[in-house]
């Protein structure tokens, strides 16, 4: 039985230690649209076309374009497209954000 628990408790171990090992991903996995949370709440930086302020670049961030183009409403970040705050997003914003999408 004394064997047994070794056993468990050395399989337990090394199952917990891959866990913890596969769990330690950096940003190259992701690309190069992966900031860190120091960058992302300093103010003036800005990941290029990350409307929704979430620190990635993604499918997201076209939706919000696509909405605030037929709804003025929509709050997003403007900087990130480009435009200043008075600017409207209008269509035309869309497709250079598809077009960042299909290069990633």
């Amino acid at each position: 039985m004394n064997k047994m628990k070794k056993g468990l408790a050395a399989v337990a171990f090394v199952a917990v230690t891959a866990c913890v090992i596969a769990g330690n991903v950096s940003a190259v996995q992701y690309g190069d649209n992966v900031i860190t949370d120091a960058q992302k709440y300093n103010v003036g930086t800005s990941l290029s076309y990350d409307v929704n302020t979430d620190g990635y670049f993604n499918i997201l961030d076209l939706v919000r374009v696509k909405k605030a183009a037929a709804d003025s409403k929509v709050e997003l970040d403007k900087s990130a497209l480009g435009l200043g705050e008075s600017d409207t997003v209008q269509a035309t914003h869309i497709t250079p954000l598809k077009q960042a999408l299909l290069s990633k």
